[in-house]
């Protein structure tokens, strides 16, 4: 007989399938952004810092290979962008547990009222590494927003890297440059000594038997110790090493490219007709590659002293977030409010030429020009100005030069301070130098006494219209002469200079030859005084 069935049958869930004891595996999770989100915040950053694009700070009749090497206060913003986005998307290796947080939107506030100020005054002034510096300041806050502490933190040190491609000013470089000749002369002296050749000292400046060579700022070493640094930089963010390992390569960086550059211009002094000594670009290639093997070395031998390393893994998951894809939509419009900045922010327009201040006349008491004379531009570097004047005047058998050099603080790549000033050219060892007060309450100049050979000089120097260094690096580093904060003159240098002759009779009739052209000069050129922090460090008299 068959089996009668029941009436009904009840129907339970389906049970979950089990691996073992543990509970199946739950479905994927879902993107942790939309990619119309991703897409979306792509263009709109992309929209808001186009003009990084079309970036060019370098001189156009430079070569930008020439510049990428040597240009000490220039350099090549589109290729370190480039490497440190690749950088960046280098560390989505951290992304798997990371992104899995919770935003910190109260930390990510600071950083993105910050980018947006320094956005608006970079487009107002037209200073492109203002707003480099807040895309930097976008990308962590944004990291906080949408990811939080851990994620930001992960991504910290390739975000600062894109500020490897400001420009320095010229102001901060002119502090560092000079000191830079004159350790590279000395070196590379000794270094030739050493090697049998005959090589005499005077400042910058290296007399041989058969020449004389000069190191001016391309050959300091300063941009190759900057392109080292980059690289240096680049290394310890890729590769998996501890930390003090991470902090000998980056400080190894700089000395390593010291003394590469100190072969090459033992190179340029010992054959300066070879094609190696000519070609700027080679010359920067083959540092750039020595550089690289060294780096590459020390890393070996810091592998060997502290072994292999692991990076710890990084901690488990946090909660999820369910308002993630909200706060993607605070950060999208807060890059459109930047677009619309771009475009309406209005932007700074160069004043009309100010009148010369460095005219000087055919006589000046009982002085008289004899003729102008040429700068030595390539000693001065970056020390220069937007024009100048340099004038030599005759009375009584002996001579003054009285040099005016002019900067209308429309472009942040030069500086007047700088300790050139105090020097007519290259080539002069100092002896002595003091603060002089030239009138109650005018300026305050530094006197000078340096020779060269058998000759000696006596220099006085000052500057009007300048405030302090640190407040120049500041004003430079943002532009505010650049904008509706600019000062309403110039900035002037003025130097005096003449022959010393005897010992100590002949310092004080100097003296009282400078003073003369100075009151002749009159009250300060620019109807200000300044003070003493503004002229070179005195030393004792």
């Amino acid at each position: 007989m068959a089996q009668e069935l029941p009436e009904t049958q009840t129907l339970r869930p389906t049970e979950p399938t089990r691996v073992g004891s543990s509970a199946a595996a739950a479905p994927p999770p879902e993107p942790v952004l939309s990619g119309a989100q991703v897409g979306l915040l792509i263009l709109l950053g992309s929209v808001a810092y186009r003009s990084l694009a079309f970036w060019s700070p370098n001189p156009a009749e430079i070569p930008e290979t020439t510049w990428f090497f040597f240009g000490w206060s220039r350099t090549s913003p589109q290729i370190l962008l480039a490497i440190g986005a690749a950088l960046l998307i280098q560390r989505r290796r951290y992304a798997g547990v990371a992104l899995h947080d919770e935003g910190s939107p109260g930390h990510a506030l600071a950083p993105l009222l910050l980018s947006f100020a320094l956005f608006a005054w970079g487009v107002h002034a037209g200073a492109s590494d203002v707003i480099v510096l807040s895309l930097i300041s976008a990308l962590l806050g944004g990291a906080l927003l949408l990811f939080g502490t851990r994620f930001a933190r992960r991504i910290t040190l390739p975000v600062l890297f894109l500020a490897f491609a400001i420009p320095p000013p010229a102001v901060a470089i002119n502090q560092i440059v000079f000191p830079l000749q004159l350790w590279t002369a000395s070196h590379v002296t000794w270094l030739l000594g050493a090697g049998g050749v005959a090589a005499t000292l005077e400042g910058d400046v290296i007399q041989l038997a058969d020449g004389v060579f000069e190191v001016i700022e391309s050959c300091s070493g300063l941009r190759s110790i900057q392109v080292l640094t980059i690289l240096a930089v680049a290394w310890i963010s890729v590769l998996a090493i501890p930390r003090w390992h991470a902090v000998t390569i980056v400080a190894a960086a700089p000395l390593i490219a010291y003394v590469v550059n100190l072969a090459r211009v033992s190179s340029l002094i010992l054959e300066p007709q070879s094609a190696f000594s000519t070609a700027h670009s080679l010359q920067g290639v083959v540092m750039f590659l020595a550089g690289i093997v060294a780096l590459g070395v020390l890393d070996a031998i810091l592998r060997r002293f502290w072994g292999s390393w692991t990076p710890p893994p990084p901690a488990g998951p946090g909660p999820g977030s369910a308002d993630r894809r909200r706060r993607a939509v605070v950060l999208s419009a807060f890059l459109a409010v930047l677009v619309g900045a771009s475009f309406l922010v209005p932007t700074w327009t160069p004043p009309p030429p100010e009148a010369s201040p460095v005219q000087l006349p055919d006589r000046l008491g009982r002085w008289t020009a004899s003729g102008d004379r040429e700068l030595d531009v390539l000693f001065f570097g970056g020390a220069n100005a937007s024009e100048h004047r340099l004038r030599r005047y005759d009375a009584g058998g002996y001579w003054v030069d009285v040099f005016i050099g002019h900067d209308d603080r429309l472009r942040r790549d030069r500086s007047l301070l700088s300790r050139k000033n105090a020097f007519p050219e290259g080539g002069w060892e100092p002896e002595a130098e003091a603060s002089v007060a030239l009138s109650p309450g005018g300026p305050v100049a530094v006197s000078l006494l340096a020779r060269s050979g058998a000759s000696r000089i006596l220099t006085l120097h000052w500057h009007e219209g300048s405030a302090s260094t640190a407040e120049e690096i500041l004003r430079a580093s943002l532009a505010t002469d650049q904008s509706v904060l600019r000062r309403p003159r110039g900035a002037l240098v003025v130097r005096l200079s003449t022959p010393v002759s005897g010992k100590k009779e002949g310092r004080a009739r100097a003296e009282s030859r400078l003073r003369e052209l100075a009151e002749l000069l009159g009250p300060p050129l620019l109807g200000e005084a300044t003070s003493p922090s503004q002229g070179a460090t005195p030393g004792a008299p």
